[in-house]
C-alpha cells in the first residue's frame, strides 16, 4: 500500500521531540527544532543520511505529506491543530497540546495518520473511530490551499504546549482503542 510506504519511510526508526524553541513576540509564532526551522527536505535528508531522524509532529507530518502528495496521492492534507487526550477510565481530559497530524481520504472515509507513534503504520483509522483522543483542526493545507476551520469571532489561545513525549504512550493507548 502506497500510503503505507511513505509513512514507514519517515516514522520507521524515528524518535519524537519537542522542539527546543518556540517563541511569540510581535504576533509571530517561532517554531525551531535544534535551533533550525525544520522543513520536510531537511527530515528526509536526515533519514537518508543517517537511518534516523528526531523531530516533533510538524516535523513528520509535513514530511509524510509531502511524500504521499508527491507518490500520487490526491487527497491528503497536513492538519495542525489541537489534541486532547482523556484518561479511559474516567474520561476526564488530561491534557490540550498544540499538534500536527494527516488527514488522508481513503477507502470512502476521511482517516487519520498520527506520525509521532514511533513505530510503523498498522491500518489506517477512520477519524470518528478514535476514543480517547479528540483533534481539533484549525487548519489544513495541502500543496495549493490552505483552508481554516474557524469560525469568525472564535477565541483560540494562540499558543498550546507543545505534546509531551511522556504522553505519546497515552496517545499510541487512545488510538489503539479505536474500533
Amino acid at each position: 500500500m502506497k500510503i503505507a510506504k511513505c509513512y514507514n519511510y519517515i516514522v520507521e526508526g524515528s524518535k519524537y521531540t519537542t522542539d527546543d524553541n518556540i517563541s511569540f513576540s510581535n504576533g509571530v509564532i517561532t517554531l525551531t527544532t535544534r535551533g533550525l526551522l525544520a522543513p520536510p527536505i531537511w527530515t528526509v535528508a536526515m533519514k537518508k543520511d543517517t537511518g534516523f531522524v528526531s523531530g516533533d509532529c510538524e516535523d513528520f507530518t509535513f514530511a509524510v505529506k509531502t511524500f504521499l502528495r508527491a507518490s500520487g496521492v490526491k487527497d491528503v492534507y497536513a492538519c495542525v491543530g489541537t489534541i486532547t487526550l482523556y484518561d479511559p477510565i474516567t474520561h476526564r481530559a488530561t491534557g490540550t497540546y498544540g499538534h500536527a497530524c494527516i488527514s488522508v481520504f481513503y477507502n470512502n472515509q476521511w482517516c487519520l495518520l498520527e506520525t509521532t507513534l514511533e513505530k510503523p503504520l498498522e491500518d489506517i483509522k477512520p477519524v470518528s473511530s478514535i476514543k480517547n483522543a479528540e483533534y481539533k483542526v484549525y487548519y489544513r493545507f495541502d500543496d495549493q490551499d490552505v483552508e481554516t476551520t474557524i469560525e469568525k469571532n472564535v477565541n483560540i489561545p494562540l499558543v498550546y504546549p507543545p505534546l509531551p513525549p511522556a504522553k505519546i504512550q497515552d496517545l499510541k493507548d487512545a488510538l489503539n482503542s479505536a474500533n
